[in-house]
């Protein structure tokens, strides 16, 4: 699943001792599925707020504006003084968006998000942006 363990620790804190793959896959399984069983936005809500720490939602919720702020056209510079990130940051988030699965996922997520008008704070800064160009 991860290539390197000691990567993986450098970026969050995780025990050096991983768990056997094939648990780690069963575990996994029955988390995918639970997501996806799940009927409405707050008890998504309350699942991630009950399992990830504060700094985990941040992270998760900087890549993806990352990835939504890539697939509108900015470039990693930008990206990354208005994220507060490193530039490899936004190269990592690319190179995840190399992957169709994660590009159609934030597409999705980008066209869902404006027809429900949910990225106003994402739009503002992204026509701020182009409009200095």
């Amino acid at each position: 699943m991860y290539q390197s363990i000691d990567k993986l620790i450098h970026m969050t804190r995780v025990s050096r001792k991983p768990l056997r793959q094939e648990i780690s896959n069963k575990i996994l399984d029955n988390f995918y599925m639970m997501i996806v069983g799940l009927k409405n936005k707050k008890d998504t809500e309350d699942i991630f707020n009950d399992f990830l720490s504060k700094a985990e939602k941040i992270v998760f919720a900087k890549r993806l504006a990352i990835a939504i702020m890539l697939e509108s056209g900015l470039d990693y510079r930008t990206i990354s003084q208005e994220i507060k990130v490193s530039t490899g940051t936004v190269r990592e988030v690319s190179n995840k968006l190399d992957k169709p699965s994660f590009r159609n996922f934030i597409r999705k997520l980008t066209t869902q998000s404006k027809t429900s008008n949910e990225m106003i704070w994402l739009e503002a800064a992204l026509n701020a942006k182009t409009d200095m160009k």
